[in-house]
This record gives structure tokens, C-alpha cells and sequence, in this order.
């Protein structure tokens, strides 16, 4: 009777290896996979660990660690193929509110966090960008504005959530009804506004007016703006 062949079996790290080098082609960059970054991974997943369990106030530092993961792609670092993969494989915290974290920590400045918490502090980003207006939650505070009919600083966060709700359904409605035209000069107009807010234009306008023309964008600035955003 003749022998069986049989096929030498693959060590782990053989069979690990097409699957690490598969991951890093995955997110695009081999070159993202280093010591130095799987460290700086591994001390922000374990800073996240220790301040979990004291979340409610240490809710802002969680979401800076989780902002850099998520724009560095240090997750890569740890071989996962996605920001999602990571938290789940590490048991982080779900995605939802991984990112109401970092949106948070993105829009809102420390101090207002903390003094609004988490939920609050989300629910006025969320209104802030349903709003047409160059507004922040911070400038709301300030400002004394009012959501509803009581000023920002006293809305619950329902009541931040329900006007919230109401301006998605009007600017709904009122993008049923435009026309095309309209349409594109409102997106431009958006486009503008952001534009100007990321350069520190806080008291700019960027309005759509229909003239005989057509729809033009119209963009208002004060004197020292201006001066500041072209040049004197």
C-alpha cells in the first residue's frame, strides 16, 4: 500500500500574514501599519477603557481619542479594516455613539460641553445644522437665541430635538416646491456659507435672490471681514 501524501501544515504567522497585508491594501495605505502608530492606538483604546466608567464627565476626552483614531486610521495600525470593525472587536461602544462623540468634540468647544453634557451638547449640534444661519451652538448660548420660545440655554433636549424636526420638515417643503434652478443656487449658497464660517467669517451672509436674470447668490460681508478673507 502506498504512503498518503500529505500537505506540511502553514505555521499561524503564515496563515496571518496575506490576511494583515490584505487589510492594510484594504484602507489604501501599507505605509499605516507601524509600531509607532499600533502604540498610539493601543494607549488611546485604553484611555477610552478607563474613562467609560466615568463618562458622563470625562465624555469629551473620550471623544478627542476617538476623533484621532477615526481621522489618523489608527485602527489600521491594529489590523482592523474599519473604524466599526475596531469598535466592535475591542467592544469600544457602538458606532451611533462613537460618532455623537466625535461630532461633539468637532463642533462644540470644552467648556460648553461640559457645561450642556453630552446629549444636550449633541442635540444643539444637530439644530445647528438644520438651521440656514452661520451658527454654532456656542453662538446660540451667547447670543441669547431662542429654540421654540425659550432661549437655547433652557431648552431641554427634546425641545431642541422637536425644533430641530420642524426646520428639517420646512426646508423639506420648501425644496419640494423650488425649482431647479433655485435649487442649485440654494446648494451654491450653502457651499458659501461654509466657506466662510471655516475661515472665521462669523458674521457673513450668503443669500439666494431671483432677479430678472435668474437666481444670483449674494454674499454680504462687513468691511473688516472682508478685508481679512481678500486681502486690504
Amino acid at each position: 500500500m502506498s504512503a498518503k501524501k500529505t500537505t506540511p501544515s502553514k505555521s499561524p504567522s503564515t496563515l496571518a500574514a496575506p490576511g494583515k497585508t490584505a487589510i492594510a491594501r484594504a484602507a489604501g495605505d501599507a505605509k499605516l501599519v507601524t509600531n509607532a502608530r499600533k502604540s498610539r492606538a493601543e494607549a488611546l483604546l485604553d484611555l477610552i477603557a478607563r474613562r467609560k466608567a466615568r463618562i458622563a464627565e470625562d465624555f469629551y476626552e473620550v471623544g478627542k481619542a476617538l476623533k484621532e483614531l477615526l481621522e489618523k486610521k489608527l485602527y489600521v495600525a491594529l489590523e482592523y479594516p474599519s473604524f466599526k470593525a475596531m469598535l466592535e472587536a475591542r467592544d469600544v461602544m457602538g458606532d451611533t455613539q462613537a460618532y455623537k462623540l466625535i461630532e461633539v468634540v468637532s463642533r462644540v468647544p470644552l467648556k460648553t460641553a461640559l457645561e450642556l453634557g453630552l446629549e444636550k451638547a449633541f442635540a444643539l449640534t444637530r439644530y445647528t445644522s438644520a438651521t440656514p444661519e452661520l451658527d454654532t451652538p456656542e453662538l446660540l448660548l451667547e447670543s441669547g437665541a431662542k429654540i421654540g420660545n425659550k432661549p437655547a440655554a433652557e431648552a431641554t433636549k427634546r425641545d431642541i430635538e422637536e425644533a430641530t424636526k420642524k426646520l428639517r420638515k420646512e426646508a423639506a417643503a420648501k425644496k419640494g416646491k423650488a425649482d431647479p434652478a433655485e435649487r442649485e443656487a440654494e446648494r451654491a449658497a450653502k457651499q458659501g456659507r461654509a466657506w466662510l464660517k471655516g475661515r472665521g467669517a462669523k458674521k457673513g451672509k450668503v443669500e439666494v435672490r431671483r432677479t430678472k436674470e435668474g437666481h444670483v447668490v449674494v454674499v454680504t460681508l462687513p468691511v473688516a471681514e472682508a478685508v481679512g478673507l481678500f486681502g486690504g
